[in-house]
Order: structure tokens, then sequence, then C-alpha cells
């Protein structure tokens, strides 16, 4: 989860809402007594975009595969007119694991 939010807040930063006058919603639910974890990332009024060529295409793999395969869970990118929404759904008991690296 980790790298994730460093790729999160590197992107918009450089690409995303905090490149411009954009807002960044983020929010979770679960805990480590509750059985599924979700978390959300929206982006208001950035940038539609993950960056040119390369720099986008390993955005993408960290967000929608490396990060979720790690959490034993699922994600969803999408790049709207308004800018990036990013969510993990996973059990809460993958999300809470000492050992996970993510």
């Amino acid at each position: 989860m980790g790298l994730a939010l460093h790729e999160l807040c590197a992107n918009s930063r450089d690409y995303g809402a905090l490149a411009s006058e954009g807002t960044i919603n983020v929010r979770w639910d679960g805990s480590m007594d509750a059985p599924a974890f979700s978390f959300f990332w929206t982006e208001q009024n950035g940038a539609t975009s993950l960056g040119p060529g390369t720099r986008a295409r390993l955005s993408w793999r960290i967000l929608e595969r490396m990060v979720p395969a790690t959490m034993q869970g699922s994600a969803e990118l999408s790049l709207g007119e308004k800018g990036m929404i990013w969510t993990v759904f996973t059990q809460a008991r993958s999300a809470f694991a000492s050992d996970n690296a993510a």
C-alpha cells in the first residue's frame, strides 16, 4: 500500500490535482475486525493522465496489478474528465497483515 500511495502522490504532484488547483479525497473502510477493506483515492480538477509513455505504463501496472496482487485483492483505476480515481478492495486480514510488503 505504501508503494501505491507514493505513486499516487507523485503522479498527482506532476500531472494531477496537486499540479493544479485540484483536490484529493482519500477514504477507507474497514478495520482488523471487519471482513473487508476498501481504499478510495479520488482527484478532482486534476489532469487526466498518469504521465508520458513508460512512466504511465509503470504507474498503471503498480496501481492495477502489483499492489492488489500483493494484498490478494482487486483494484480499479480510471481517468475521467475531472481526474483520476483509484480503488482497492481486499479482505481486511490481507490489508492489515504484518508481513504485507505492499
